[in-house]
């Protein structure tokens, strides 16, 4: 097992921004524990439905193409999620109208979902609830 150091990202809620200052924790992680999700069908799968945490929070991505949760302060959030060329792209509503779309590669094991920012390959990784 290797140790990698992941970051929180930063989730646009209805009512804003948690942070944009990363939280870096600790976890172990084996990458060749993890089975890439490099189609729409395969996130449907592997992923949608599925109870995610995140700290004290959870999000869920359904198979319709939308996403809910509620954030580590107990906010709820909503969004909408694309495939877009064998990445998971994402959008959250806000006060504002939906955020810019991001997209990440996904991949996934038994006990854990990898997201990977595509711009710079920073990797978080979230356990299934």
């Amino acid at each position: 097992m290797k140790y990698m150091y992941i970051a929180t990202a930063c989730v646009a809620t209805l009512g804003g921004c948690m942070s944009d200052t990363p939280t870096t924790i600790q976890a172990t992680a084996d990458k060749a524990s993890f089975a890439s999700v490099t189609s729409r069908s395969g996130f449907i799968s592997n992923v949608a439905g599925r109870k995610i945490a995140e700290g004290d929070g959870y999000f869920v991505m359904n198979s319709d193409g939308t996403l809910e949760g509620v954030d580590v302060d107990g906010n709820a959030y909503s969004g909408i999620w694309t495939w877009e060329n064998s990445t998971w792209c994402r959008a959250f509503n806000h006060t504002d109208g939906l955020t810019e779309p991001k997209c990440r590669s996904i991949a996934v094991n038994d006990a854990q979902i990898r997201i990977t920012k595509i711009e710079n390959g920073e990797a978080q990784f979230y356990r299934w609830q």
